[in-house]
């Protein structure tokens, strides 16, 4: 900056009034004007033509790509004698010279980066992707699944196993194995044959009941208050009460049955009224029997739950506590009928893993009880849970249950209550007998969808309304479909047959059954 004000000041002071004279000759005009330009003002001509300028020279001429796993190294060789290497991330793979003409690229950490050799003013560049070592992964994954066809591919970090197997199973030991070699793996394997299951489940139940009484009260009045009373009360058939007449006594006192009622436990009541004798007799022979049969099929994917449900909910009060010290009833539903809940795994060899919970409940009044005025009827419940495990198209009963109970109750008066026929005058005597069966069987089938000609005729769909004669003069209230109607309704003949046709195995290509896994493919050659 100081140079630059000492030449301002001199161009003021000596040299412009020169050039001015010598402007004013001719022959020095255009000379002047250039020796001006070009060495007393150096400074302004650079600045008006100071613009960074740069030109980017790419280093390799040929691209390579080297993919070396962690610890494991590549040679490169070439048909001239290296001069230079280098690599541009030493932490994640080395190169070194060993020959001449041999580098050796080692693998350090995963990741990319680039080395560069030079060899006769020449460069060649390589890509190198240092991967996990796979090898002995392959090697884990072939003894725990020699028949699966499975690829392991490394992606940074990352490793990705892909391919197909036989079970969900298999596949899941697969990935634990994986796991013990990488931290992070992606799962893209793919499970061969039908994967959907149709559960069929029957719960059949017999229950039987037998119960046996006999019972006896009575009373015996006389005339008046001298004579002779017997009241026997064994077992409370029947309530009875005695009382005296009304009025003064004078002589006799005379005994009264006020508000003797019969009940409703009698099954029997006799009276001979001139006798003044009452008796209340209890005999009854009562046979029991119930029935219980629910069938519900249900269609899930493997590895995924489903539920059913065919009944209904019952309203339960319950009282709730308000903010001001205050009662208040609010209502919760809870379900009851035919539940089915499973969830199914498909194995190797048509194997299904099964973990089933079927349930069937009733209301039972005679269970309920009642809560400010409302009846909450009790439910009778049949339920079981369990995992088996089981071939397609097998059956298993899953549970079972027999259940025998027996009561008997004999009550009677010491003494003349042992006699033998008089004695039942004074004896109560009660048999109950419950034989409960209950058995739970499900069958399990792999399963494809259906085609339109391997679909039945729906429920209803056989019948229709009945016209007004079918129905106020024949009383009919569904009439069948005509034979047209039923014959219009048939599969078109362009689909095939159900099951017409088989495979080279001799499976029905058009069968409901799904086709096999391939490892059973593989194992039963």
């Amino acid at each position: 900056m100081c140079g630059r004000v000492k030449d301002d000041a001199l161009s003021k002071r000596v040299i412009n009034p020169l050039l001015g004279r010598m402007f004013r000759r001719s022959r020095f005009r255009d000379f002047a004007l250039i020796a001006y330009l070009s060495v007393l003002w150096p400074s302004a001509a650079l600045a008006q033509n100071s613009v960074l300028e740069a030109t980017v020279h790419e280093i390799e001429k040929t691209r390579k790509w080297i993919h070396v796993p962690v610890n494991q190294s590549v040679l490169i060789e070439t048909n001239l004698p290296i001069a230079r290497q280098q690599s541009l991330s030493p932490a994640i793979a080395e190169i070194e010279s060993i020959s001449p003409t041999q580098a050796l690229v080692k693998g350090i950490a995963v990741g990319r980066t680039q080395v560069i050799i030079w060899a006769d003013d020449q460069q060649m560049t390589f890509d190198v992707s240092v991967e996990q070592e796979l090898g002995q992964l392959e090697e884990a994954i072939r003894r725990v699944a020699p028949h699966a066809d499975v690829q392991t591919h490394s992606i940074m970090s990352t490793v990705v196993i892909s391919g197909t197997v036989s079970d969900a199973r298999l596949a899941d030991r697969i990935m634990q194995v994986a796991a013990i070699f990488a931290t992070d793996v992606q799962n893209h394997l793919q499970i061969a044959g039908e994967q959907q299951v149709l559960l069929r489940v029957t719960m059949a139940e017999v229950s039987r009941s037998i119960l046996r009484q006999f019972g006896v009260n009575g009373l015996l009045l006389g005339e008046n208050f001298r004579d002779f009373q017997v009241l026997s009360n064994v077992g409370a058939i029947n309530p009875t009460s005695f009382g005296f007449g009304a009025g003064n006594i004078s002589n006799n006192i005379p005994l009264l049955t006020g508000g003797t009622a019969v009940g409703a436990n009698p099954t029997l009541s006799l009276g001979f009224p001139r006798v003044q004798m009452q008796l209340f007799v209890q005999a009854l022979r009562e046979n029991g029997l119930l029935k219980v049969l629910a069938e519900p099929n249900l269609v899930a994917l493997s590895g995924r739950t489903a539920s059913f449900l065919a009944g209904g909910e019952f309203p339960i009060p319950v009282p709730q506590t308000t903010g001001g010290g205050g009662n208040t009833i609010t209502i919760e539903f809870r379900e009851f009928g035919v539940r089915l809940a499973f969830t199914p795994i498909v194995l190797a060899n048509q194997n299904i893993r099964l973990n089933i919970a079927p349930e069937v409940s009733e209301l039972d009044f005679a269970r309920g009880v009642s809560i400010g005025g409302f009846t909450v009827p009790g439910l009778n419940v049949r339920r079981t849970e369990t995992t088996v495990e089981i071939g397609n198209g097998q059956s298993f009963v899953i549970s079972g249950l027999l259940s025998e109970n027996v009561r008997a109750v004999s009550t009677r008066l010491p003494g003349i209550g042992d006699l033998p026929i008089l004695g039942a005058l004074f004896s109560s005597r009660e048999f109950r007998k419950n034989l409960t069966e209950l058995v739970v069987m499900v069958t399990p089938e792999i399963v494809s969808p259906l085609n339109p000609d391997q679909i039945g005729v729906m429920p209803g769909f056989d019948v229709e309304d009945p016209d007004d004669w079918q129905l106020f003069a024949l009383g009919l209230l569904e009439r069948p479909l005509p034979e047209e109607a039923g014959e219009s309704s048939a599969p078109s003949e362009d689909w095939p047959a159900a099951g017409g046709s088989a495979d080279a195995e001799g499976r029905s290509t058009n069968a409901i059954l799904g086709p096999w896994g391939q490892s059973d493919f593989e194992e039963n050659q």
